[in-house]
Parts: structure tokens; sequence; C-alpha cells
């Protein structure tokens, strides 16, 4: 009985040591020459926050493709064709990013400035003042005019969703233009 426990532990030890990766890289050493990569290389090479990896993104594929030779076939006809169409489609991107960001301060702009005078009214009126005051109603009327502007920003952003949704249905149709390339070779 005390062996059949002795045989466990050790059997045991050697399943939770096997699954350590200190134990494997410190004990048995690769003999394969690979480069080790340590977490800090790791960590430094990734972009910090979701606007440095949706920037990031952006930049390095909006870099249009060049170097595909003119075979005169058909099927060059068609890579070339493919091209100039994912080429295009880069360049819309490129440019809904461009504008995206436009909108975004804009938006910021508008919001902070809504958010301000909405504030100075409020001030106005915890302090006290008459019916009709004319200082009052002009800050409303500024503040309607700054709710149209952040109104307006919306509605360009829907604009360049649909933008960017057409663009969804041209990569599509490109990816399934590529695959089926693939499967005709």
């Amino acid at each position: 009985m005390a062996v059949r426990k002795t045989y466990l532990a050790v059997i045991g030890t050697a399943l939770m040591l096997g699954g350590c990766s200190f134990s494997s890289e410190a004990l048995w050493p690769t003999l394969a020459g690979e480069e080790e990569t340590t977490q800090e290389n790791v960590v430094a090479s990734q972009p910090a926050g979701a606007d440095a990896i949706t920037n990031y993104d952006v930049a390095a594929s909006t870099e249009p493709l060049t170097g595909v030779s003119q075979t005169g076939t058909f099927v060059g006809s068609k890579v070339e064709n493919m091209q100039q169409e994912l080429n295009r489609l880069k360049s819309a991107l490129n440019q809904h990013s461009n504008e995206l960001q436009q909108l975004r301060g804009q938006t910021v702009a508008h919001s902070q400035a809504y958010h301000g005078t909405v504030a100075a009214i409020s001030a106005r009126l915890q302090v006290g003042t008459t019916p009709g005051n004319p200082v009052l109603v002009q800050q409303w009327n500024t503040a309607q005019g700054e709710l149209d502007r952040v109104n307006d920003d919306i509605a360009a952003l829907n604009s360049l969703a649909n933008k960017v949704a057409a663009d969804s249905t041209l990569s599509t149709f490109l990816l399934e233009s590529v695959r089926s390339a693939y499967q005709v070779s």
C-alpha cells in the first residue's frame, strides 16, 4: 500500500512538472537553436489601445499593391482587375478613416459647446432670472443651434456608416472572387 502511494505521488509530480514551462525550459533547454522571446519583447511590439490598433491596421493595409507583371493571359487580366479593385478599396478605407477621425473631433467640439451652453443656462436659472430674459433666450437659441450641429454630425456619421457598408460588400465580393479563382486553379 505504501509503495502504491509513493508510486502515485511520483507519477502525479511528473505530470504536474510536465505542464510547467519552467521545468521544460530550465531543466531541459532546447537544442534546436531557437531564439527565445521574452515577455518584454512581445508587449513592446503590441500597440497600446484600440485606436492604436485601428490606426496601425489601416495605415499598413492602405498601401497599394504593386509588382504584379502583365502576363497577357485571361488569368493575368483577372488578377490585375482584382488588384485594381483592392487598391481602390484600400484608398476608400483610408479616406473613410480620415473622415471618421475628423467627424469624431468635430462631434466632440460641438458636444462640448452644447454642454457648456446648457451649463450656463442652468447656472443662470439657479441664481434666478426674470421670464423672457434676453441673455437667457439668446443662450437657449445658441444651445438649440449647437444641438442641431450635433444632429448634423450624427447624420454625417450615418452617411459614413453607409459608405463603409458598401465597402464591406465590395470586400466580400473580392474575397469570394479570390476564393473562386483559387478553386479553379
